[in-house]
């Protein structure tokens, strides 16, 4: 439809065009022509030059709470430091626009006594800690979420909010488990979704459910659907599921990884096994761009655990942008760390460390040999774990 501007413009026209010489109608159509056909290139340019935008979510392991976890971190008796367990990899974790955790303990707070395997119950002082150094989303849809009752979980999600995080995979109300919880920053968003295979305690009533979101295929295809109807850019789904200790998936998570896909999941993300699993990387054959990602598991980020495969994970950077209207996976890119526990300035404590096997590990003056050693291996093991079956080009997954 033509503005009041143009049909103003195309009236003069007409009466210049009644009243001049023909030779002077055909100059100025010639200039108005040219005009036109300017701001056309002009407005064309600039929208072939629109930038994009671009986000980063940054997803770890499992975030554990050992008994030694908050012992070696206590000051006095109700008292707890957990910032220094995170000080070496604050500045990666904070470099995103949304990094994401599994929160694997209730934290009841209200003086109740910590506790660790096999109830968890984590001091306010650990999400604290969490939220000082980068963390934006915690995923609770795990096993120990009701570790202590319903009332466990529900102080746990009142805790999240009072530190001004974000929590998905459980719900203090019907209602809010009717949500599809969406976030979003430079014009591109993504909804998450959370999920976990059962729980260790089974104490909720049929009525009650809605406090953890349980994997179920109806339920999560459902889930999917309601996501695509809001119309985000990407949709991530978080599943707590697999093998303890397993180093491979097994056929249940492959199902579910397929199914997901099928129903509109762009991005998957597993937690539980307590060690690395592998990645799968589909890419579109047209544009080699990544379509669809998953990791089935990121192990352990801080836990107490020692043995092998359990003292190494890493941060997960996934690179999402928008131009024209036009969304996609970037690249992925994967930064190993490996848990010390030893001594520091005389004192029994936890340090997650960015897992470097070069001249670059002398800054961390306070590992002996055999931490080396192990530091090494973890990242050796989890090299070849994230590629044991989807190998794929640098440029696409790169491993720092």
């Amino acid at each position: 439809m033509l503005s009041i501007e143009a049909v103003r413009a195309v009236g003069q026209l007409f009466l210049f065009m009644v009243n001049q010489k023909f030779s002077q109608i055909i100059l100025l159509l010639i200039f108005l022509t040219l005009g036109f056909e300017s701001c056309f290139s002009e407005e064309k340019k600039n929208h072939q030059n629109e930038k994009a935008n671009q986000i980063k979510l940054s997803f770890t392991g499992d975030l554990m709470n050992h008994k030694n976890i908050f012992e070696f971190a206590r000051i006095s008796k109700d008292s707890f430091d957990f910032n220094p367990y995170f000080e070496f990899v604050k500045d990666e974790i904070s470099s995103a626009d949304f990094a994401i955790g599994n929160l694997e303990t209730v934290i009841y707070g209200e003086n109740k006594i910590p506790t660790g395997y096999p109830t968890f119950n984590a001091p306010v002082q650990f999400l604290e800690a969490l939220s000082n150094n980068g963390f934006d989303i915690l995923t609770t849809a795990n096993n120990h979420i009701t570790d202590y009752r319903k009332e466990g979980i529900i102080k746990t999600l009142e805790n999240i909010n009072k530190r001004k995080l974000n929590y998905v995979g459980t719900s203090i109300s019907k209602e809010e488990s009717n949500q599809i919880k969406i976030f979003s920053k430079n014009g591109i968003s993504f909804a998450l979704l959370n999920y976990t295979y059962d729980l260790n305690i089974k104490n909720l009533s049929k009525s009650e459910n809605f406090y953890v979101n349980l994997i179920d295929s109806a339920k999560i295809k459902k889930d999917l659907e309601r996501a695509k109807n809001e119309s985000p850019d990407f949709i991530v789904v978080i599943y707590h599921f697999g093998e303890e200790y397993k180093t491979i998936m097994n056929k249940n998570q492959k199902q579910l990884v397929d199914f997901s896909f099928r129903n509109g999941a762009d991005i998957i993300i597993g937690h539980h096994p307590h060690v690395m699993q592998p990645f799968e990387v589909q890419v579109d054959n047209q544009n080699s761009k990544i379509s669809k990602f998953a990791a089935y598991s990121l192990g352990n980020f801080i836990s107490n655990q020692r043995q092998r495969y359990t003292d190494g994970s890493g941060i997960l950077n996934i690179y999402l942008s928008k131009k024209n209207q036009i969304s996609q996976i970037d690249s992925v890119d994967f930064a190993p760390t490996w848990i010390f526990r030893g001594q520091i300035n005389g004192k029994e404590t936890f340090r997650v460390l960015p897992a470097q096997a070069d001249e670059n590990m002398e800054r961390f003056d306070f590992l002996n040999e055999s931490d080396k050693i192990k530091m090494i291996n973890s990242i050796d093991d989890n090299r070849n774990i994230i590629n044991k079956f989807f190998r794929v080009k640098e440029k696409i997954l790169r491993l720092k």
